[in-house]
């Protein structure tokens, strides 16, 4: 992102896709978060009135997340929410087994593969 944080969101809403981690809607009984790809609307709230944002999942199955402008800035900053930088950034759920001594571990993750950022949950 530019210095201006506003005018960078504001000039390139249509392009700017982001990772969050979400919940599914109430329809669904699996609710754990998981990484999704994002886009800005402008339906709820005009970025021009520098008041909040919301990201729509792509995936309509979850949550949209509304934010307070100021806020945003710094979730993103801190890798709560990631900036897809690259067309083949993506959320993946991943699988590896570990062994420690007689017992065999399965560690399970929902990651964001690729780009500047990676991000796990």
């Amino acid at each position: 992102m530019s210095k201006n944080f506003n005018e960078t969101l504001q000039s390139n809403v249509e392009d700017l896709r982001f990772f969050i981690p979400l919940r599914k809607g109430a329809l669904y009984f699996d609710n754990a978060e998981t990484w999704q790809e994002c886009y800005l609307s402008e339906h709820k709230y005009k970025l021009a009135d520098n008041y909040k944002l919301t990201l729509i999942p792509i995936d309509q199955r979850y949550c949209s997340r509304d934010f307070y402008i100021s806020d945003f800035k710094s979730v993103l900053e801190s890798g709560f929410v990631i900036q897809k930088t690259d067309i083949e950034q993506h959320a993946e759920d991943i699988t590896w087994y570990q062994k420690l001594g007689n017992i065999k571990m399965v560690n399970k993750a929902n990651v964001v593969i690729g780009g500047e950022n990676i991000g796990f949950k």
